[in-house]
């Protein structure tokens, strides 16, 4: 998701690297630093993050109905965790 956020924002010539990057396989050391660094300026993984959020929170919506028990918990247990990792 990361990556198809940079894409879509990006410039043209930003546009024609990741599409040389994905076609030819591009991922040594300079094309795997442009690409960190796109990926970076266009805000990319906090998009991701923020989608991965409203995902989070529509599951947790859809489990409202459930009743209250330790399956439940579990299955909110891990939507959360799945978000707030930090590796």
């Amino acid at each position: 998701l990361p990556v198809l956020h940079a894409y879509q924002n990006g410039s043209e010539e930003e546009r024609t690297f990741w599409q040389q990057a994905m076609e030819e396989g591009q991922t040594g050391g300079d094309a795997l630093e442009k690409a960190i660094r796109l990926i970076h300026e266009r805000g990319a993984l906090d998009y991701a993050q923020d989608m991965a959020r409203d995902f989070v929170r529509q599951a947790k919506e859809a489990l409202a109905p459930m009743p209250d028990g330790p399956q439940k918990e579990a299955m909110i247990l891990l939507a959360d965790f799945s978000v707030d990792r930090e590796y």
